[in-house]
């Protein structure tokens, strides 16, 4: 991930992060309530956010393919139900517009 911001003073943090319907109950809350969402109970308010039915994954499969074939007992060969999960913070400082 690159950020970049177009004025140079002050400090600013940045956080960017995946939001999935596998996400942990904290974020699922969080997302709830920031957007006061009322998900039905078949739903988290992820799915009501985005409107993706796709889970994030985080596992390690002994490689750098970051997918699995197999997503809950099924065959994946596009791997449309797999995507890595982001999670990035930083702080931008006086004076600097990038930061990656």
């Amino acid at each position: 991930v690159t950020v970049q911001r177009s004025q140079m003073n002050g400090t600013q943090a940045v956080s960017f992060r995946t939001v999935d319907r596998n996400a942990d109950a904290d974020l699922q809350n969080y997302i709830k309530d920031i957007y006061s969402l009322r998900p039905s109970q078949m739903e988290t308010p992820a799915d009501v956010l985005t409107g993706s039915s796709a889970f994030g994954r985080s596992h390690f499969y002994g490689s750098d393919e970051r997918r699995s074939r197999f997503v809950n007992g099924r065959y994946d060969g596009q791997a449309f139900s797999d995507y890595a999960l982001l999670n990035f913070d930083t702080v931008l400082a006086s004076g600097e517009t990038f930061a990656s």
